[in-house]
């Protein structure tokens, strides 16, 4: 039995796992550029 609870605790992690995909892999290639300009900077 799933209580309405779950149901939102369930649906808050969906969209957190959504929101986690959109912004790391639709956003990714943004982020690899400014952690290796960053990297780059050190040497």
């Amino acid at each position: 039995m799933i209580y309405w609870y779950e149901g939102v605790g369930i649906g808050l992690i969906a969209l957190g796992v959504i929101a986690f995909i959109k912004f790391y892999i639709l956003d990714g290639e943004d982020i690899l550029l400014y952690l290796i300009k960053k990297y780059q900077g050190k040497k």
